[in-house]
């Protein structure tokens, strides 16, 4: 993934995923990936609500900082 213009080249980018995909479908994404896309390269990450929530608070962070 990329945000903010630095990461990765496997995921999609991340700018702004709240606003296109909403909250819930992000935590879905996350908590499992194959929800959407049962082909997906995305693997289960076997994370907490809590480290979700930090992930998503993160995201938002970093949309409100590109505006």
């Amino acid at each position: 993934h990329t945000i903010g213009g630095s990461g990765g080249t496997v995921g999609p980018n991340l700018e702004g995923v709240l606003d296109r995909r909403g909250e819930a479908w992000v935590r879905d994404q996350i908590e499992n990936p194959r929800t959407h896309n049962p082909k997906t390269v995305m693997p289960e990450l076997g994370l907490s609500d809590a480290e979700i929530s930090r992930i998503i608070e993160a995201l938002r962070r970093s949309d409100s900082a590109q505006r």
